[in-house]
């Protein structure tokens, strides 16, 4: 399975620990040698024909304990990489950081490592830098300011790289060796085994009730809708006369529109995905397709759908299953105003908390690419 990351009110905050920026008096080498790496394919995330890729590589001094949490004493490399738009694996190349920083369209290249307050008002990492670890812990982030980094692919990598810091310090690093990808990105619709059928009543005030659908993979935990693995949401027009259950039927996806029994297309309201998505590490506004909805006993379903996102990316699957009914209609919504989602900053990549730094994210390794 692969890290589903939340997006906007799926998005997923952790706090670090961090201490000041400065130059900590635990880095007193120039010249890092990484032996071993590892990266997660992002796919075209920020909808500019430039693929992204996330990429970590570790020295001698540091392992990962059985939970993907990054034990001993040492320091690794994230490189926040912009490649090519056809890239599933990183491709050879000579890679310059990015100037423009806020621009992820420029081909090989990495962004400038800063921080960032994130949704919570925390600092944060973003971009590349070098992380100083010790017994577990980040003591210090170099953050890469400057530089080349060359990138040869024949079987394994050999990697090399000249930078310098925020603190206007210069460094050096190498690596030889394969790095194995997890795709992040394709969606898995197979995955989606356990439910729930959320009734909103006629929120909008437009003489149709609304469902919110829920598909998940079994890693999810569907009360905050966090976890490992795939996510679906599913929101339809019904009849205001069914209140328990959905109606049996066809149902398109229909573009900004309100019409009994089509399937609500995805868009974000400025604060929070409405309609219909599809979550992976990124988050897929669907935009065409439709669902066939067949009621068994209970709470039981038969679902079939065949959908397409904003990409052009079918993704279709059939759910048999239960939908366990929680009722949301004396939950309190505005009316819903289309307002296009707008990726204009990038996920936050080291997942750490004030005890532990997690660097694997997904438990899904593909074949070293």
């Amino acid at each position: 399975m692969k890290q589903s990351i939340k997006i906007t009110m799926l998005l997923m905050s952790v706090a670090i620990l961090f201490s000041a920026c400065k130059k900590n008096p635990d880095v007193n080498k120039s010249n890092f040698n990484f032996i071993k790496a590892e990266a997660n394919y992002l796919g075209n995330i920020y909808r500019n024909n430039v693929n992204a890729f996330e990429a970590y590589f570790f020295d001698s001094g540091l392992g990962t304990d059985a939970n993907g949490y990054i034990t001993g004493s040492g320091a690794f490399l994230f490189l926040d990489m912009n490649t090519t738009k056809n890239a599933t694996s990183i491709p050879s190349g000579t890679y310059k950081v990015n100037n423009e920083n806020v621009n992820e369209s420029v081909e090989l290249t990495f962004q400038r490592g800063k921080m960032v307050l994130n949704n919570n008002n925390e600092d944060v990492p973003s971009g590349s830098y070098i992380a100083i670890v010790n017994n577990g812990k980040i003591t210090d982030y170099l953050f890469l300011s400057s530089g080349s980094i060359i990138v040869n692919k024949m079987g394994n990598y050999s990697i090399t790289g000249q930078v310098t810091t925020s603190d206007n310090e210069f460094y050096e690093f190498s690596f030889s060796g394969s790095i194995p990808t997890t795709d992040l990105v394709t969606p898995y619709p197979q995955t989606l085994k356990k439910g729930q059928l959320w009734y909103w009543g006629d929120i909008d005030q437009v003489g149709l009730n609304i469902y919110t659908i829920w598909l998940a993979d079994q890693n999810i935990n569907m009360t905050n809708m966090s976890g490992n693995g795939d996510l679906m949401r599913i929101e339809v027009y019904t009849p205001t006369s069914y209140t328990t259950s959905l109606p049996n039927g066809t149902y398109p996806v229909k573009i900004n529109t309100v019409e009994n029994q089509t399937v609500i297309d995805g868009f974000n309201n400025g604060t929070e995905d409405l309609g219909t998505w599809y979550y992976t590490a990124d988050a897929f506004p669907i935009t065409g397709g439709s669902m066939t909805v067949v009621k068994n006993a209970g709470s039981s379903y038969n679902l079939n759908f065949t959908f397409i996102d904003e990409l052009g990316n079918t993704i279709s699957g059939t759910y048999n299953g239960d939908l366990g009914l929680v009722n949301k209609a004396s939950t309190a919504q505005g009316i819903k105003s289309r307002i296009q989602k707008v990726k204009t900053n990038r996920a936050v990549a080291t997942e750490t908390d004030q005890y532990n730094i997690r660097i694997h994210r997904g438990s899904r390794i593909n074949s070293a690419k």
